[in-house]
């Protein structure tokens, strides 16, 4: 778990890759079933953050069986 900021002097690459049927890190966010039982935000929010971080202003949106992200 991250307990501290991340704040990169400069645009981080992104590479995520996450299967919706996960139920230690729930894509649409919610409590993971895993062990430590913590609460995970949606990861189009998360994949926001970054994209605001890095000084993205176009928003894209992919849906991949069903399930839709920004990016």
């Amino acid at each position: 778990m991250v307990r501290t900021a991340c704040n990169p002097e400069r645009p981080v690459p992104l590479l995520h890759m996450h299967s919706k049927l996960n139920t230690n890190v729930p894509c649409r966010g919610g409590y993971g079933s895993g062990i430590s039982g913590a609460y995970f935000p949606p990861l189009d929010s998360v994949f926001s953050v970054w994209s605001s971080n890095d000084g993205c202003t176009a928003l894209t949106i992919v849906s991949n069986n069903g399930y839709t992200l920004q990016k």
